[in-house]
């Protein structure tokens, strides 16, 4: 049967003859034809995003790869430092204070320069100490060079640059907390660093908010290995909370009573540090409660503590003088200084301190060490520190301490790894009252920036 309908096809028993449907298969085959070039070229479109997109994550790990290598320093010593901003060492004074770290995640990074950087440490400790009484294992947070994170900022300001820092220590069970009558102290959270800053090679940086004044780490550079996780001039840091003993008793007076460097502080402040005059840098800080700082250093570069080179030498050292506003102070005193023999590894530090007192005796510190470092393993550079301490007038009027330190440190550069070893004696003379017992601490720990 066949018939026409409205649009004049004809059709037979209902279906289309075959040259109609031949022509409508053609039409269809051409529409798939294009539809499938358009598809093609979508697929190559995509291909070549993909291509872009790989080369810029390319460049990316080259840039980080190339950042990683900058942290492996070019000395005999070979330290590696979480917190050096650009080269060799210090590791007392780099850990405490530089504006950025090498190691960390990048958070952002733009076109124009803009820099944001998470990174931070963990420095757990176990400490075997006998007070003359008895003799206890503890598990602290070193307070050498305590745990942390860090958020830091930097961004191009025209020619100068600016940035900003915020750092929060995080320490449980903090080595200078840990007594024999408090073996589990309180979580300690410390504000080390909320802190904007402009600086110009030309004029100079000025900071603002709470950070180091400009005495801070001025009684603590130090330029041997084991300086950046557990020995400097601060020997009390490791079990600055153990008490001295009679034998019998606890006296009440703490290892941390005892030893003290006459270091500087961080505090809410505005803070300026002069261009670099040759070598030398001058600083100057104000806080609240009328506190003043005033910081001269030699081989520091705006916290890059990267000393100067003399021939085989490397030198670095620093003077400061600060008013600590306290009621019986009139001012304090405290320098450093540290000469690295490049060839051999060698390496000898020197840090002094005094508060000049309006009555009675001065009180002051004086400590000496002798450093080495050299590669024995692969993994990273071997450090070894024998340093003494004396003080007098610190803990009260008459009262002489002294310190002895056997460390060793270990690094193992691909994961940023401190390994580090210390047996240390307290020695503590009243000048009235009962004799107190020496204390013997052996020290075992890790480090671990990232």
């Amino acid at each position: 049967m066949m018939r026409l309908d409205s649009t004049g096809i004809e059709y037979i028993a209902g279906r289309a003859r075959r040259p109609v449907g031949l022509f409508l298969a053609l039409a269809m085959a051409g529409i798939g034809t294009e539809a499938a070039a358009q598809q093609s070229a979508d697929i190559d479109r995509l291909k070549a995003l993909i291509e872009a997109q790989q080369q810029q994550l390319d460049a990316l790990r080259e840039e980080l790869e190339a950042m990683r290598a900058d942290q492996v320093p070019q000395t005999s010593g070979e330290r590696l430092d979480p917190y050096e901003t650009e080269t060799m060492m210090a590791p007392a004074a780099q850990e405490r204070e530089p504006m950025t770290p090498t190691r960390g995640v990048v958070l952002l990074r733009r076109e124009d320069g803009a820099l944001v950087t998470l990174s931070g440490q963990i420095n757990q400790a176990m400490n075997i100490a006998d007070d003359g009484k008895s003799t206890d294992l503890y598990f602290v947070d070193n307070d050498v060079s305590g745990s942390r994170f860090r958020l830091a900022a930097n961004a191009p300001l025209g020619q100068a640059t600016m940035g900003a820092v915020l750092e929060v220590g995080v320490s449980g069970n903090n080595s200078y907390e840990v007594s024999q009558d408090n073996q589990r102290a309180d979580d300690v959270f410390t504000v080390r660093h909320a802190d904007m800053r402009i600086r110009d090679d030309g004029w100079g940086q000025f900071w603002f908010g709470r950070g180091s004044a400009a005495s801070d780490g001025k009684a603590e550079y130090d330029l041997s290995l084991v300086a950046s996780s557990i020995m400097y001039s601060g020997v009390a840091d490791p079990v600055g909370g153990l008490q001295f003993t009679d034998g019998s008793n606890l006296t009440g007076i703490a290892v941390g009573d005892a030893f003290f460097n006459f270091d500087g502080v961080r505090m809410n402040r505005v803070r300026y540090d002069s261009p670099m005059m040759g070598p030398l840098q001058a600083s100057v800080s104000a806080g609240s409660d009328e506190r003043w700082d005033l910081g001269l250093t030699l081989g520091g570069n705006y916290g890059e503590w990267s000393g100067i080179s003399v021939g085989d030498f490397v030198m670095l050292g620093a003077v400061a003088v600060a008013d600590p506003s306290s009621n019986n102070v009139d001012y304090r005193l405290m320098g450093s200084g540290s000469v690295l023999h490049e060839p051999t590894g060698l390496s000898f530090t020197v840090s002094a301190g005094k508060d000049d007192l309006k009555s009675g005796s001065d009180p002051y510190n004086l400590y000496f060490k002798l450093g080495y470092d050299t590669r024995l393993f692969s993994v990273g550079a071997t450090g070894f520190g024998l340093d003494y301490t004396r003080n007098k007038h610190v803990s009260g009027q008459g009262d002489e301490g002294e310190s002895v330190g056997l460390a060793v440190l270990q690094t193992i550069d691909s994961y940023g790894i401190d390994l580090y070893g210390q047996f240390r004696r307290y020695s503590l003379d009243r000048a009235v009252g009962p004799s107190f017992e020496d204390i013997s601490v052996f020290t075992a720990g890790a480090r671990w920036a990232f």
